[in-house]
């Protein structure tokens, strides 16, 4: 019984992410000036007794000392670019699918995010993902014809 506790946790210790997070925010007060110092963004839930007072589930931190989304992080937000035009873009990132989901671009005009599927130019629609995805730089993934999501390509 011991030897098996013991072995639990230290599977547990290998398994456990570390990394430091800097200030929560409100996923709709994430812009691009904040992506593009901290490219990877995770659900802000492990400091509940922290919270502000109007906390949800909708605020992120990001990750301040890593550019490199690992499999422990199972899904973050992250900063991209649309490769047929440079123009910023953002989404969440489920790791263990290489899938991107929320997908939004950067509105110059308007200085703030509009939804993927507003943008008016022809698919197919790359994405390259600014931090390293498992250690392998500028991961490309094409955008599905809904533009509600996208895949990595192989």
């Amino acid at each position: 019984m011991f030897l098996n506790n013991l072995i639990s946790k230290l599977f547990q210790y290998q398994n456990k992410v570390e990394y430091v997070t800097g200030e929560a925010l409100p996923l709709d007060e994430i812009y691009l000036p904040e992506l593009e110092k901290y490219p990877i963004w995770i659900y802000a839930l492990d400091n509940e007794e922290n919270y502000e007072e109007d906390q949800d589930e909708t605020w992120l931190e990001p990750i301040t000392d890593s550019t490199n989304v690992t499999k422990q992080l199972a899904e973050a937000y992250i900063l991209l670019k649309i490769k047929e035009n440079d123009c910023p873009a953002f989404g969440h990132l489920d790791i263990q699918k290489m899938q991107l989901d929320d997908l939004w671009y950067w509105d110059f005009a308007n200085k703030d995010w509009k939804a993927l599927r507003l943008l008016d130019i022809p698919l197919p629609i790359h994405l390259i993902s600014k931090p390293s995805l498992m250690d392998q730089v500028a991961v490309e993934f094409k955008v599905n014809e809904d533009k509600e999501s996208a895949k990595r390509l192989v």
